[in-house]
């Protein structure tokens, strides 16, 4: 699937993706770093969960 999206994207000439997760989900981390995503900075409080406010990581890939 994240395959088919970039292939998607390159066609378009899409040249840099970004995402936003939460910093407490450490397998959508994994899966987004092995996907060559960075961080590229975060936003506080950004989710609201039944524990408070979560922040989440901006993450960016570049397809150029």
């Amino acid at each position: 699937l994240m395959q088919a999206m970039e292939d998607d994207l390159r066609q378009m000439e899409v040249e840099e993706v970004f995402l936003e997760v939460s910093e407490h989900n450490k397998a959508a981390i994994s899966l987004y770093r092995k996907w060559e995503f960075a961080e590229a900075g975060r936003r506080e409080d950004y989710y609201a969960t039944p524990e408070g406010r979560v922040s989440a990581w901006i993450m960016r890939k570049s397809l150029r």
